[in-house]
This record gives structure tokens, C-alpha cells and sequence, in this order.
């Protein structure tokens, strides 16, 4: 987990740079970063959910993580599902409208404002068991939809304002209301 947390700061402090952070950038980017501490309140309740019969403590715990997630969800807009498995190094660029239901999401990936994954028409997570798969390197722009039951390949790039109804089996460039594939095999790694 703490592995996962530090990979996920790092995106926001460092990008594209291989040393620790100091202190006072934690502090900074902890202050100024909604995604961020979204992330975090998730990491902390995922680790509840997985560890949830090896320590009897965590049943104290859990009312804390609900706390957190509601402040989380009321001030920022922010609603991660706990059922969600997300990779290390998650970024979420600009906050608020953000709903991510139960998916598998690989590392590195990037999601901006208004961006729903596997989630119901009132932003409520979806827990429909459909297998959403994102894969890792993966660039979601702001007001995309991801529906239930997708799998998306590594590297792909869904442009804002997107509606992902279909699988993407190669990393491309996706963009309009149909998800319509605009050019094969794009290189994403210029934004991420």
C-alpha cells in the first residue's frame, strides 16, 4: 500500500523525475491537491476492505474512512469506490463531478473533472459486477464516461467529452459521443 501512496505522490510532485520528495513539497502539494487526498482517503479505506479480518482494530477504523470519504465527496466532488482496484501512481488532474465505481484501473493512469467510470446516471458507484478494465497509462479527459463492462488497453487516450460504450483493444485515441477510435496506436506519453 505505502508503495502504491508514495507512486501516487510522486505523479504530483515530481513527473517524469526518479528522486524522493522533501517534506515541505508533501505538505505543499497536500494542501494545495483535492485529487490527492481523494486518493489517499481511498488507499486508506482499500487497505480496511483487504485487511478487514487479519486485525479487529480496523472495525474503528472503517467509521473514520466514512468520515473522510463523505468530507472528500461534499467539498471536492470526488466519489472513488472502495471496490475499485487502482494501480499505483493514479492522478486525478482537476477535481469535482469525478465518479469511479467497481473497476480494475492500471498504474500511471489520469483522470480529470467531471470523468464517470462504471458509474450510475446520479453518480452513484456502480457495483454491477460487469469487469471494467482500464488498463496502465491510461488518459481520461474531463466529462468522459466510461460505462460498465469495458476494457480499455494500455496507453489509450480518451479525449474530452467522451462516451466509452465499447471495448479499445490497442492504445488509441478516442474521442465524441460513440467513443469512436480516431487513430491507432497514439502515443500518450507526452500527457501522462
Amino acid at each position: 500500500m505505502f508503495d502504491y501512496i508514495k507512486k501516487d505522490i510522486n505523479r504530483y510532485v515530481v513527473p517524469n523525475k526518479k528522486h524522493n520528495i522533501t517534506v515541505v513539497q508533501f505538505l505543499k502539494v497536500m494542501n494545495e491537491e483535492p485529487g490527492l487526498k481523494a486518493i489517499l482517503v481511498y488507499r486508506f479505506g482499500r487497505w480496511i476492505l483487504m485487511n478487514n479480518r487479519k486485525i479487529n482494530v480496523l472495525i474503528f477504523l472503517k467509521p473514520v474512512y466514512r468520515l473522510l470519504a463523505t468530507i472528500i465527496k461534499k467539498f471536492y466532488g470526488i466519489d472513488v469506490s472502495v471496490l475499485a482496484d487502482i494501480g499505483a501512481g493514479f492522478f486525478i488532474g482537476h477535481f469535482f463531478g469525478i465518479c469511479i465505481g467497481e473497476v480494475i484501473i492500471g498504474s500511471n493512469c489520469s483522470v480529470h473533472q467531471h470523468v464517470k467510470i462504471n458509474c450510475t446516471h446520479d453518480n452513484k458507484p456502480n457495483a454491477n459486477n460487469q469487469n471494467t478494465v482500464i488498463g496502465s497509462n491510461v488518459w481520461i479527459g474531463a466529462h468522459s464516461i466510461v460505462n460498465g463492462g469495458v476494457d480499455i488497453a494500455d496507453g489509450a487516450t480518451i479525449s474530452a467529452g467522451s462516451r466509452v460504450a465499447h471495448d479499445i483493444l490497442t492504445p488509441s485515441l478516442v474521442m465524441g459521443e460513440k467513443g469512436r477510435i480516431i487513430q491507432r496506436h497514439y502515443d500518450n506519453s507526452s500527457i501522462l
